[in-house]
């Protein structure tokens, strides 16, 4: 049987679909996506890979265990990336990231493919705990994680850049967990609360 970092999973509309299921042309694609220096500059490396790189490690992950990538699909349409880098099986946790396919980067795709990163990683693959590191000056992934509940617990210096360091619990998912319905107006509302905070301090 295939591990679940192995796997495709389908519900109705939506895709994640396993880089393993994915054919070399579709993954020199999301390579292009990843490549782009308005995505690689807030990754760890910021270098680009090269596509030879790129298809030897997607080739191997048929025998890893300890990370997964998915592109995440909606009513057909690729709408970005969700990758565990590495996963500790010590405390069933993993850490995580993602980023868009540029063709989706306007409106509120951002929004959306994090949340349904979460609900894979939360409910498709019942991770105990998700840790993040989010570079400091990167404002809206950070309004982001404050939003859909991705705290901060300590901040972190990593080849010279200020990281934001940060973990969500199942439990916390599982209680607190938005309406996917009207996630957007939400998010609007609760950027808006914080400008006004600012506002009246």
């Amino acid at each position: 049987m295939m591990h679940p970092f192995q796997q495709t999973y389908t519900e109705e509309l939506l895709v994640y679909r396993n880089f393993i299921d994915i054919d070399q042309q579709g993954l020199i694609n999301i390579l292009s996506w990843r490549n782009r220096v308005e995505v690689r500059k807030w990754m760890k490396s910021v270098e680009e890979i090269p596509i030879e790189q790129h298809l030897k490690y997607c080739a191997e992950l048929k025998d890893k265990t300890d990370r997964g990538h998915w592109v995440i699909e909606e009513n057909g349409r690729a709408l970005g990336v969700i990758n565990i880098n590495q996963y500790f099986e010590v405390d069933n946790s993993c850490e995580w990231g993602f980023y868009l396919n540029p063709v989706y980067t306007m409106g509120d795709t951002m929004l959306k493919v994090f949340y349904y990163s979460q609900h894979l990683l939360f409910d498709y693959l019942n991770t105990h705990r998700l840790i993040g590191k989010v570079k400091l000056d990167n404002k809206g992934a950070i309004l982001l994680n404050d939003f859909l509940g991705m705290r901060e617990v300590d901040k972190e210096i990593i080849d010279n850049s200020l990281y934001s360091l940060r973990e969500q619990f199942k439990e916390d998912w599982t209680n607190k967990r938005p309406n996917i319905e009207g996630l957007s107006g939400a998010f609007v509302t609760y950027i808006l609360s914080i400008r006004n905070n600012k506002n009246h301090v």
